[in-house]
């Protein structure tokens, strides 16, 4: 594995949890890539330093052992449907992508920067979609007796000879593949 097979387990959001998570780190021998959800560590990698990232060591040690492992089944595709907050928009409904409107006083026309897309030519304000225009919903699958995330078991596929050991209530699940092993987080039933 390279430093960018790990980043699609890292967190995509940067500004969320201060850069905390969202780039692999090495600890304990381990090189680690981690989105909150799903943890993934292999053996360490040289070019890949400590950063900061939380502190592995006891998420293993309670983690239970599993009785068995399984084959990772097939998850199901997500649901994708057009956001309702903004119908699908892509185009700021103020400016239509231009980053100006024109508006009339006293008799002259002036342009002035658009307040719906603070000048940038592009819808950025729905919270609902991120301004993508679509609602994207994952699914869940269970193993064993637990339930995990279609986009979390989506991931772990693309792992060679990828197993995962689910164990009971929410306890993290262990999961191993060759090359290294990891913990993903069960949902609630």
């Amino acid at each position: 594995m390279t430093r960018e097979d790990l980043q699609p387990w890292c967190y995509d959001d940067p500004e969320y949890r201060q850069g905390m998570i969202s780039t692999p780190y090495s600890q304990d021998g381990y090189t680690i890539a981690t989105n909150g959800h799903v943890l993934i560590r292999i053996p360490r990698m040289n070019d890949v330093a400590r950063n900061g990232g939380p502190d592995i060591v006891p998420l293993f040690e309670n983690a239970p052992e599993p009785e068995t492992y399984f084959p990772v089944p097939e998850p199901q595709p997500p649901t994708i449907r057009e956001c309702t907050a903004c119908f699908g928009k892509k185009v700021c409904p103020e400016c239509e992508n231009e980053g100006t409107i024109e508006i009339h006083s006293r008799g002259r026309w002036y342009e002035v920067e658009c307040r719906s897309c603070n000048g940038h030519g592009k819808f950025v304000s729905c919270d609902e979609c991120d301004s993508t225009g679509e609602i994207v919903t994952w699914g869940r699958s269970k193993v064993g007796s637990q339930s995990f995330s279609d986009k979390y078991l989506t991931l772990l596929k693309t792992l060679p000879g990828v197993e995962i050991g689910p164990t009971y209530d929410l306890k993290p699940a262990r999961f191993r593949f060759d090359g290294g092993d990891g913990l993903i987080m069960p949902m609630h039933l």
